[in-house]
């Protein structure tokens, strides 16, 4: 058959990522909603959130919560699939954690995440990002998962580890935040 009469066939990938994702028991990824905006700042309202995190303001106002309610819908209903998900602990939400940059033509995308001062501590990030991997890895074409890490940031680098993220290299002058240059710890995992 000459190549002008081959059926063109228009690849796509085939996302199986869900609104819910159940971690065990206790924790829950879900879709956050505007009843959630309250929650959120009072989680999220830390300088310790935002001076590990790259586009978290310290203070964290409703009118920022509300935005990036509003942004995470619009990316869901644009994409048909979702990005972000809140972490549920006991039904509560106490943190987040999302695709970066959700690209369906990659194979390779960057894990985000944060939670809130009152589950520092208890293993809880660990679990979700075991599971949120896990869920990522068997449920959509992503192999590879990447970290970026500011330098400071000793707890996150720590749940990485135990998640069997490796670190990759570290970056100087990776980021500005706040009017600074930061450096950062790249991590990676393969599925």
């Amino acid at each position: 058959m000459l190549d002008w009469m081959m059926p063109i066939f228009k690849v796509q990938q085939v996302v199986l990522l869900t609104n819910r994702i159940d971690i065990d028991a206790f924790i829950v990824l879900d879709q956050i909603t505007s009843d959630d905006a309250f929650d959120l700042v009072e989680q999220i309202n830390h300088t310790e959130i935002a001076k590990n995190t790259l586009y978290i303001p310290f203070p964290y106002r409703l009118s920022d919560a509300t935005l990036w309610i509003n942004g995470v819908s619009e990316k869901r209903e644009q994409l048909g699939y979702p990005t972000n998900w809140t972490i549920r602990y006991g039904g509560k939400l106490v943190g987040g954690i999302g695709l970066q940059h959700s690209d369906p033509r990659s194979d390779k995308d960057e894990v985000g995440y944060w939670l809130g001062p009152d589950c520092w501590g208890k293993g809880i990030m660990t679990r979700v990002l075991n599971g949120f991997v896990s869920e990522v890895f068997n449920k959509s074409k992503i192999e590879i998962l990447e970290a970026p890490v500011f330098i400071q940031n000793y707890a996150s680098q720590r749940v990485l580890e135990k998640c069997g993220f490796e670190k990759i290299k570290i970056v100087k002058n990776a980021y500005e935040k706040d009017g600074r240059l930061v450096d950062a710890i790249l991590y990676s995992i393969h599925g």
